[in-house]
């Protein structure tokens, strides 16, 4: 049974909170730009208010996926997960390619898998500097196989992250910033996803998410 402590819960909800009071906030003083200045004067901050929303929406959606238990349905399709993680990495400076693949439009992925990939999507992209780039593509139908190919100039992973993700570690060890490693690593043994990863350079990683047999 996979094993979440209180620490765990709490660095991740420091996480989530970090990375919303950013947009909520914004969305908030927009508001109180209008009142000040009206409708006509304040129309950038109508403007801030629009992107602050879009932003919150986007990781709203993405960590409803990624950690709640809607991401497991079978409502939730690729071309759904595809569109979501495009959609985030709008928000950053990275390019972001899905390799369409006949096997997507005929077999479904096992349970979990596409919730599990797009964890490990999530936290590859945290290693991801303004020229880097993430091409996610199926290499494997049975098992049910897609490989995330990040290239950078050079990787911004935060310290421990990839250790979080692949090794044993321990949780007094996580801070808000690597949990997300973490998590990943106990959402893909929930569902027996094998995930890994090999650097060929120092400029490209390629992790693997492999479905059950």
């Amino acid at each position: 049974m996979t094993h979440y402590s209180p620490r765990i819960l709490e660095l991740l909800s420091s996480r989530l909170c970090h990375d919303l009071i950013s947009p909520v906030g914004a969305i908030s003083n927009g508001v109180e730009l209008i009142e000040e200045m009206g409708l006509v004067e304040g129309a950038d901050a109508v403007d801030l208010i629009a992107d602050s929303a879009k932003k919150a929406n986007i990781y709203l959606r993405l960590y409803r996926w990624a950690y709640g238990a809607s991401g497991a349905s079978s409502d939730v399709k690729p071309d759904d997960i595809k569109e979501l993680f495009r959609n985030y990495m709008s928000l950053g400076k990275a390019q972001f390619e899905w390799e369409d693949s006949p096997h997507l439009k005929t077999i479904m992925p096992p349970r979990g898998l596409l919730k599990c990939l797009l964890n490990v999507m999530f936290m590859a992209s945290d290693g991801l500097a303004i020229k880097g780039h993430m091409h996610v593509r199926v290499v494997n139908s049975d098992p049910f196989t897609f490989e995330v190919i990040c290239k950078a100039e050079r990787f911004t992973f935060k310290e421990n992250m990839l250790k979080a993700t692949f090794e044993e570690f321990d949780d007094e060890d996580l801070d808000p910033k690597t949990v997300h490693g973490k998590v990943t690593k106990l959402i893909c043994e929930q569902y027996g996803v094998l995930i890994s990863y090999d650097q060929s350079d120092d400029q490209t990683i390629t992790f693997r998410v492999q479905g059950p047999e």
